[in-house]
């Protein structure tokens, strides 16, 4: 039964690795978007009505970052939280974030949200939506 063990094993060893690349793409990302300049990010708030897009995956980035719903039924209520300070600041609290601790609900209502959007379109709105977008 040697055998049946080292297949287990590649699996496994197959399993962990793709984990790894994933994890390394999501610090790679949150690096990203420490990187944007609070020039970059205002162009984001100031929006008086921003495209479907913008509303939507930023949205999608608070829902990740714990927010409910509720809390961002609007684009003001979205600009109360990019406006946050000190801890509650988005750029902190990205880099803070641990994927393990994201709902899975609410990872999935992204990826139902998000999956109407491609990179280019994102990117071509703005540099700091598209930074948000990959995260």
């Amino acid at each position: 039964k040697k055998g049946g063990f080292e297949t287990l094993l590649a699996v496994e060893l197959l399993e962990a690795q793709v984990l790894l690349k994933k994890l390394q793409r999501i610090q790679k990302a949150a690096l990203e978007v420490q990187k944007l300049s609070q020039q970059t990010i205002a162009i984001l708030k100031s929006y008086n009505r921003p495209p479907d897009v913008v509303v939507q995956v930023m949205r999608s980035v608070f829902l990740l970052l714990g927010n409910t719903s509720q809390e961002l039924d609007s684009w003001p209520d979205i600009v109360i939280q990019l406006n946050k300070i000190g801890k509650e600041n988005t750029k902190r609290r990205i880099q803070c974030r641990i994927p393990e601790d994201i709902d899975y609900m609410a990872a999935r209502k992204v990826e139902l949200i998000l999956c109407k959007y491609d990179e280019e379109l994102v990117f071509d709105t703005t540099q700091a939506l598209g930074v948000f977008y990959n995260w």
